[in-house]
C-alpha cells in the first residue's frame, strides 16, 4: 500500500485532539534522536540541566496526572 504525503497529512488532521498532539510529540522526538537511535547532545545536556535543578530545590515538581489532565483539558 503506498501512501501519499497528502492522504497521510489528512488522516492526522482529522484525528481527534488529543491523537494530533501525540503524534506531533512522536514526530517531534524522532527528529531529535541521532541517526542510531540514540538522544541528541542537546537532549543530554538539557536532560543533565533539569535533573540537577530538580535535585537542587530549584524548580517544582507536578504530578503528571495533573499534568496531563491540564493537557487534555486545554485541548478540548
Amino acid at each position: 500500500m503506498t501512501l501519499t504525503l497528502d492522504t497521510l497529512l489528512d488522516g492526522a488532521l482529522n484525528l481527534p485532539p488529543t491523537l494530533r498532539a501525540y503524534l506531533a510529540e512522536q514526530l517531534l522526538e524522532s527528529l531529535d534522536m541521532d541517526t542510531d537511535g540514540t538522544l541528541s547532545q542537546a537532549w543530554r545536556d538539557t536532560l543533565i540541566r533539569r535533573a540537577k535543578e530538580v535535585e537542587e530545590g530549584l524548580v517544582v515538581l507536578e504530578a503528571s496526572e495533573r499534568v496531563f489532565e491540564d493537557a487534555y483539558k486545554a485541548l478540548g
